[in-house]
């Protein structure tokens, strides 16, 4: 009996609640708009390893070493 009051209390107050929010219905509305997305490029900040020419290993170490150790 005890059973049969509690659920049968249960269901009623289940029947009073509020429906869902219009936020989480519009999850699923293809007509809302959303905020933006920015659009990134892929490459972005890579660096470019193309084959290139031989140069004189004296000038690409001075290129490289830092300033003021230079002889």
């Amino acid at each position: 009996m005890k059973f049969l009051f509690l659920s049968g209390l249960g269901l009623s107050l289940a029947a009073c609640a509020q429906p869902t929010t219009s936020h989480l219905a519009q999850a699923s509305d293809p007509l809302v708009r959303g905020k933006p997305v920015p659009v990134i490029s892929t490459t972005a900040g890579t660096q470019d390893y193309r084959p290139v020419e031989p140069l004189d290993w004296m000038t690409i170490n001075r290129r490289v070493a830092p300033p003021g150790s230079e002889p």
